[in-house]
């Protein structure tokens, strides 16, 4: 494998080679997945994560815009994985993959989403365990 100039070799897939297959996690995981966490963590990494900033100026076309990094993100949490590493993960796809807008304050804005993610993680997966998937429309639709 031949390095890149500038580019660290990191632990995580790349999202953009076609042998990339997610590992299959437990049923529960599965379910969880299908019914609620893909469609709640595609909002948080658009809305929160957006390196290449396009929420703002492009909504809804670009919803679907970091979708294929989305499971390796859960599977990361499945994993129990720290929010300091998942920052390191973040970091290390906006430096190879997503190439970041200019003036971006960096780590710490990773951090603090880093941070969301586990706290959403466990709170979406405790709440769907206990009362099954999230309605996504809103209350005055239901």
């Amino acid at each position: 494998m031949s390095r890149r100039r500038g580019r660290r070799p990191s632990k995580w897939p790349d999202p953009h080679e076609r042998r990339f297959e997610p590992a299959r996690k437990g049923p529960d995981f599965e379910q969880w997945w299908e019914e609620t966490g893909f469609r709640e963590l595609r909002q948080l990494l658009l809305w929160r994560w957006d390196p290449i900033g396009v929420a703002d100026i492009a909504f809804p076309w670009a919803e679907n815009e970091y979708d294929q990094y989305a499971r390796a993100i859960a599977e990361e949490l499945y994993d129990r994985t720290r929010a300091a590493e998942l920052t390191a993960h973040l970091e290390s796809l906006e430096l190879h993959a997503v190439n970041p807008r200019e003036g971006d304050d960096g780590r710490a804005r990773l951090r603090e989403v880093a941070e969301l993610l586990v706290a959403w993680y466990d709170e979406s997966r405790a709440h769907h365990r206990e009362f099954g998937p999230r309605d996504p429309r809103p209350p005055d639709l239901r």
